[in-house]
């Protein structure tokens, strides 16, 4: 499952996770475009220094063949 994200700046926007164990492992692309961290199931995610594109990958810790993913574009 995939969703889009926009952010400008340094701005954060948070991803609700339904489904899966709760317990989750996220990953950025590019980190100097975009950075996420997770509580519970809120993914916050939050826009870096760097315009561009960058994915956001969310692992469930118990199934790791269970993921999602997140398109961020970071707008100057």
């Amino acid at each position: 499952r995939a969703v889009t994200v926009q952010v400008t700046g340094p701005t954060s926007n948070q991803v609700v996770i339904t489904g899966g164990s709760g317990a989750y492992v996220v990953t950025s692309s590019d980190p100097s475009r975009a950075t996420a961290v997770v509580a519970g199931n809120v993914v916050t995610i939050t826009g870096g220094t760097t315009a561009g594109a960058a994915t956001i990958t969310i692992r469930d810790q118990s199934d790791p063949s269970r993921s999602a993913t997140v398109a961020v574009t970071v707008n100057p």
